[in-house]
């Protein structure tokens, strides 16, 4: 995978925030362990994803979408309350409207 661009802001201390990737606007919290997923923009990708976590019982705290108009992609940033196992990643990983999944841990 090549470069990404990222662009945050901080609200106030300690609140800092996703505002866009590669140019998709997209608003989030930076904070904690993220899973950054990059898809097709297709439905049933959100429940796809929140069943496997759910199934390994990974509470999702923040759910958060963006998608580009243009190439039909989007992005989708998950925060979520306890570690995803790299089992769990490529699970993620291998639905066949999902171009790559990485975890962030911040």
């Amino acid at each position: 995978m090549g470069e990404e661009w990222v662009e945050g802001t901080i609200l106030s201390k300690d609140k800092m925030r996703l505002v866009s990737l590669d140019g998709i606007d997209i608003e989030a919290p930076l904070t904690g362990s993220i899973l950054y997923i990059r898809n097709n923009d297709t439905p049933g990708v959100i429940g796809q994803i929140g069943t496997l976590l759910g199934n390994q019982r990974v509470n999702i705290a923040n759910f958060a979408l963006g998608r580009a108009e243009i190439d039909r992609h989007a992005v989708g940033v998950v925060n979520v309350d306890s570690s995803i196992s790299d089992e769990l990643l490529s699970q993620i990983g291998r639905l066949p409207s999902v171009l790559f999944a990485r975890v962030v841990q911040l």
